[in-house]
């Protein structure tokens, strides 16, 4: 009968001599089956993830943008000029034929025609001053239209001008006589047009004159003009009237 401790003697002799290098041991204990049922398996998340039942398309929503050039505020501006029409007051230091340019290229700009009331509404707004105090004086019927109100080119101002200016040097009148001897000639509604601008001189006079004229404020033709050879008798300027 054996020992106990002659029994452990032989089975560490017999494990030695089983197992006596490593090669041996791989081929007994670590066999393929051994291996795939103890290899640790990593977790696939995609397998864990569920089946799309069906795809979703994702939908962006798009901003229409203008990619038109930015329009250039520059032509807006100079519009904005066009569009406005200065003001006429009727003085000596205004322009009426410069006035009555700028307002025709304001009436055509703004599709003002003759025919309707709304040239003649839009030349009352641009007045001031004795200018809108004459306006003012005219009848309603010659408001109606704007054609009593345009420019009757007729060379009697001016030749009534002139020869009252040339009648004054003969005489060697004072310009301020002279001045007023033409205002005095003037129809009674056309020359309180002229006194109420003040004119500092005859030909600021003139310009008023032909202001009220060019809108067809006379109240009559020439009565009493000037001839070419003075009379006898008229040895003074007042006797000119126009």
């Amino acid at each position: 009968m054996s020992s106990p401790g002659s029994d452990e003697i032989n089975n560490t002799s017999e494990s030695t001599f089983l197992y006596q290098n490593e090669d041996d041991f791989d081929n007994t204990i670590l066999t393929p089956d051994f291996l795939e049922f103890n290899e640790f398996k990593e977790h696939d998340i995609f397998l864990s993830l569920p089946t799309p039942r069906k795809s979703s398309t994702l939908k962006l929503h798009s901003t229409n943008l203008d990619s038109s050039p930015p329009k250039s505020s520059n032509s807006f501006a100079k519009m904005e000029k066009l569009a406005n029409c200065s003001t006429f007051s009727g003085y000596s230091q205004d322009n009426a034929q410069k006035f009555l340019s700028e307002f025709k290229s304001y009436a055509l700009l703004h599709d003002l025609r003759d025919f309707d009331g709304k040239k003649v509404a839009a030349f009352h707004l641009h007045l001031k001053g004795p200018a809108l105090t004459w306006f003012n004086t005219l009848s309603e019927r010659s408001k109606e239209s704007w054609n009593p109100l345009k420019f009757r080119k007729s060379q009697q101002l001016e030749d009534f001008h002139s020869q009252i200016l040339e009648k004054g040097n003969l005489l060697h009148k004072p310009d301020h006589e002279v001045l007023a001897r033409f205002i005095e000639g003037l129809p009674e509604k056309m020359a309180f047009f002229v006194r109420a601008g003040q004119p500092a001189d005859l030909s600021a006079a003139l310009t008023s004159a032909k202001m009220a004229e060019t809108c067809g404020y006379r109240e009559k033709i020439f009565e009493n003009a000037v001839s070419t050879s003075p009379p006898e008798q008229q040895s003074d300027i007042s006797n000119l009237r126009f």
